[in-house]
C-alpha cells in the first residue's frame, strides 16, 4: 500500500470522525493503532498502560478532537500527536502520584524533548512536524 493512499485514507477517516461517524474509528485503528500503541509504550514502559492510551486516543477523537484536525494536513502526525501528549499526561500524573518509580532521568528526557520541540517549532515557523519528525535532527539544519 503506497504511503499517499494511507494518508488519503486516514484524512477521510479523521474527517468522517469529525462529522461524528464513529466507524471512522475502525479504520484509523486498523491504519495506526499499532503506531498509537507502540508510541505510548515507549513513553510509559508498560504495557498496560499504554493499551489505556491506545483506548484513550480513540475516546479523544471520538468525543471531538477529531474536530481539531486540518483536513489535508498529515493525519498520522494529528493522531499520533493526541497520543503522545495523553500518554506525557499519564506519565506526569503517574510521577506525582508515585514518587520514585519513574527513574529522573527519563523524566528530565522528556524535559529536554518538549524544549527542543518548542524551540524547533518556534525556529521552523510550522516546518517542524512533531512527533514525526526528531527535534534534535531538524534543530540541526536551523540556525539559532
Amino acid at each position: 500500500m503506497s504511503n499517499l493512499f494511507h494518508r488519503a485514507t486516514c484524512d477521510h477517516a479523521l474527517r468522517q470522525l469529525s462529522e461524528g461517524d464513529n466507524e471512522a474509528l475502525a479504520v484509523l485503528h486498523e491504519r495506526l493503532g499499532r503506531r498509537v500503541y507502540l508510541l505510548a509504550l515507549s513513553i510509559l514502559r508498560d504495557p498496560h498502560a499504554a493499551e489505556d492510551i491506545l483506548q484513550d486516543t480513540w475516546l479523544r477523537l471520538s468525543q471531538g478532537g477529531a474536530r481539531s484536525y486540518t483536513p489535508g494536513t498529515n493525519p498520522e502526525a494529528f493522531v499520533l500527536t493526541v497520543a503522545r501528549n495523553l500518554a506525557l499526561t499519564a506519565l506526569t500524573r503517574r510521577a506525582r502520584e508515585l514518587p520514585g518509580e519513574i527513574p529522573e532521568d527519563l523524566l528530565s528526557g522528556f524535559d529536554f524533548q518538549k524544549e527542543l520541540e518548542q524551540k524547533a517549532y518556534l525556529l521552523g515557523g510550522g516546518e517542524y512536524k512533531a512527533p514525526c519528525q526528531r527535534a534534535g535532527d531538524f534543530l540541526k539544519g536551523q540556525e539559532s
